[in-house]
């Protein structure tokens, strides 16, 4: 018996279904790849802390300027010649917020 799922995808700026049929022994391994990888991602993460925080980062300059073109704006932030810079201001920042938490 087959079920019917629905794969999102986004290969254009508007994201479209498209239908995919898999058997419940595909499904399985489907989802137990999707943890695998989950699992592998996070240890990735875990190693490369400064990965992490240069995403966040990322993000949160988005969130505050919000620009009319964030891929650009994010584009922009990954190319910058002072990355580096950026990724130690980010770790002070974090390092400050984490004593005021534990300054009881």
């Amino acid at each position: 018996k087959l079920q019917f799922l629905y794969f999102i995808g986004s290969h254009t700026s508007t994201m479209e279904e498209s239908p995919v049929l898999f058997t419940p022994s595909q499904e399985a391994a489907l989802k137990e790849k999707k943890i695998d990888l989950k699992i592998s991602n996070e240890k990735y993460l875990r190693k490369h802390p400064e990965l992490k925080m240069l995403m966040d980062e990322a993000i949160s300059r988005t969130l505050l300027e919000r620009p009319v073109d964030p891929v650009g704006f994010v584009e922009e932030f990954f190319t910058a010649n002072d990355l580096g810079t950026v990724l130690e201001e980010a770790a002070a920042r974090k390092r400050a917020i984490y004593k005021m938490e534990t300054k009881d």
